[in-house]
Order: C-alpha cells, then structure tokens, then sequence
C-alpha cells in the first residue's frame, strides 16, 4: 500500500510504502518539497510514479439559513493548486527517486500511463512522453500549435491521447506524439466524464450547465444538452443527471424532466 503522507502544514510532503497485511512501513521516500497535494499515483513495474500538483476534487456542503428554516446545497468540482509541479519516478524497491521531470509551468495534467511502459503529461503549452524506466523524453509537442488555447485535462482514448483545452481539443498519437485533429468548437469546458464508453464534457460557465457528447476519434460533437433547473446529480451539476450506463441523460427544466438518448 502506497500513502502520500502530510506530516505538517507546510510544502513538503513524501510518499510511504507499507505491507499490506501487517501495516509495517517498507520504505519512505525523500522529502518532496514544495508539494501541495500529490492527486495520482501509479505502479508499473519497478517503478511508482508520482504526480506533484494538479487538479484535485473539491467536494462542498454549504448549508443556509432561510425564511422555513435550512437550505443545504451540494457541489463537486475540481480545482488547480499553485504549487510547483512535476513528476517523479521512485524505484520501487527502495523508494529512491530514480528521475524526476519538473519542465511544467503553473499548471500540470493528470499523468497517463502506457502499457506500463510510457506517460503522458502536459503542461499549459507543451504535451511530453516519457519513457517510464528510464526518464528519457521521447517527444516534446507544442500544443500552442493546436490553437485550442492552453491544455488543462488529458484523455486515454486507444492509440492516442485526447487533451482537453482551453477552447477545444486536440489529439495525438502515442506512438509519436503526431496531431491527429484539433477542434475550438467546444469552449469553457470544465471536466469530463467516460460513462459506459460514451464521452461527455461539461461546460458550466455564467451559471449554466451544458453537457456535451463528443466522439473522441474525431472531435465531433454528437450532441448538447443545457439545463438551468435543479435537481439531479451535484457530480454533473445543476439540472443533470446521467445514468450508470452512460445512455440517457435526464435534463431538469423546472417542473419539466426530458430523459434524452444519448446513442441514437
């Protein structure tokens, strides 16, 4: 079992490894400092791989007072810490770090791991591959290049990573980190969702809440649905809802609930 530990409330931070069965602590690793949070953390191999900074998910209860009484409101949604980002590769035997990259500016994407072999991350400007075992960067993008403005999230979809922007997306190849399509028709997107193979972004600027099916292999926007009621799940916000399997999306507009198909 792998814990990041917070000793204290300052920057650093390290990360633990301890026996799952008898809780004895097997290793600690250096001191990461000027580390707010550490959100993902991955084993592949030989290796633990660590993310410093990020978004992280902030879940809120906010409770007021009314003319009847109370009213208790709900929110789920992610946020970026200012803090100095990076990642770094500890060796899992030891916990030594064996490389770290800090090439990030303020803001850092969650990492993707391939095939236990390869991650992808990427920065405000720039989309990196690294090789896992041994630190060697394999392919610098310029995603500024894309012009879908800077990246802030990362999708695994097969063959390529999709990275959600600023203005749209872009994709690119894993194997080469080669642009396959880039597409500004999706703006103020917040956050995404993979439910049962469908993709979904959110866009909930001005108070509103727009949910978008996308083809992933494309770009392309199969589908938007807005809601400005309540009611629904606080996960996909105000006036949304969508079920388990991803295939219908229930939008609630005052007293009305239209239950849309997602796949038609």
């Amino acid at each position: 079992m792998y814990i990041v530990i917070f000793a204290n409330r300052s920057r650093t931070k390290y990360v633990e490894k301890h026996d799952l069965e008898t809780g004895k602590l097997i290793w600690a690793s250096e001191k990461i400092a000027g580390a707010f949070s550490m959100p993902h953390i991955y084993r592949t191999n030989n290796r633990v791989m660590v993310q410093v900074g990020g978004k992280v998910e902030v879940q809120e209860i906010e409770t007021r007072r009314t003319t009847s009484g109370t009213e208790t409101e709900y929110k789920i949604y992610t946020d970026y810490i200012n803090q100095k980002n990076g990642i770094l590769s500890l060796d899992d035997k030891t916990g030594q770090t064996v490389w770290r990259s800090e090439r990030f500016d303020k803001r850092i994407t969650d990492m993707i791991i391939n095939e236990d072999k390869t991650v992808f991350v990427g920065d405000g400007d720039e989309f990196y591959a690294y090789d896992i075992e041994s630190g060697k960067q394999l392919f610098d993008v310029k995603h500024n290049d894309a012009r879908v403005g800077k990246a802030t999230d990362v999708i695994d979809f097969g063959e390529t990573v999709v990275v959600l922007s600023e203005k749209g997306l872009a994709s690119y190849q894993k194997a080469d980190g080669k642009r396959v399509y880039a597409t500004d028709k999706l703006p103020d997107v917040d956050f995404f969702y993979e439910i049962g193979g469908n993709y979904f972004l959110r866009n909930q600027k001005n108070s509103k809440n727009v949910i978008y099916g996308v083809d992933m292999s494309n770009g392309a926007i199969k589908g938007k649905v807005e809601s400005k009621g309540k009611g629904g799940s606080e996960r996909y916000g105000d006036g949304i809802d969508i079920t388990d399997d991803g295939e219908f999306i229930f939008a609630f507009k005052g007293k009305k609930v239209e239950k849309i198909k997602v796949n038609n």
